[in-house]
């Protein structure tokens, strides 16, 4: 029986491009992969969109929370870390959709 190879990308290494898939420009990447410029144009921009997206989600959700304001100030603590948490996860929901979407 023959014994199996270590790597499960036995090919990865010596399949590579000559340029850039996304901008052409000339560098040696492996089959696939994009240059260090466009990925960094592409982390930037989902960056931007993941932060606008995620400031209109928040505010729609505080004004549901917060229209009319809750009577105890229990409730509004509660609400304000509910806002808090909702801003950051979906800002990195968004933003990792962005990143997978252009890659």
């Amino acid at each position: 029986m023959l014994r199996q190879w270590n790597s499960p990308r036995q090919l990865l290494g010596i399949l590579t491009e000559k340029e850039c898939p996304r901008c052409h420009r000339p560098v040696e990447l492996p089959l696939g992969a994009l240059c260090g410029a466009c990925n960094d144009f592409i982390a930037a921009r989902a960056k931007k969109w993941a932060r606008r997206g995620s400031i209109v989600t928040t505010l729609l959700a505080a004004a549901s929370i917060f229209l009319p304001p809750p009577p105890d100030p229990r409730l509004r603590y509660i609400g304000g870390a509910a806002i808090v948490i909702w801003y950051v996860l979906s800002y990195l929901v968004i933003q990792r959709v962005l990143l997978n979407w252009e890659r």
